[in-house]
């Protein structure tokens, strides 16, 4: 299941990114320890660029960094 989080949530950010003309190159997916939070986070310098955070009763919302 674990799995399936991981690749609806790269799937979801990536796709955000597109529809808001976000550059998410050279990112990695990573995914918070508590509830079911996952960001795309720059290999440069860790920053986080969009975070997504799933729900079980409504949809996903996300947060964007606005330093960037």
């Amino acid at each position: 299941m674990e799995k399936i989080l991981l690749n609806l949530a790269n799937i979801h950010l990536i796709e955000f990114c597109k529809a808001h003309n976000i550059d998410c190159s050279g990112t990695f997916l990573f995914k918070y320890s508590r509830r079911w939070t996952y960001a795309l986070v720059r290999d440069i310098d860790g920053l986080g660029i969009v975070t997504v955070t799933f729900y079980k009763n409504r949809v996903p919302s996300y947060y964007v960094t606005k330093n960037l």
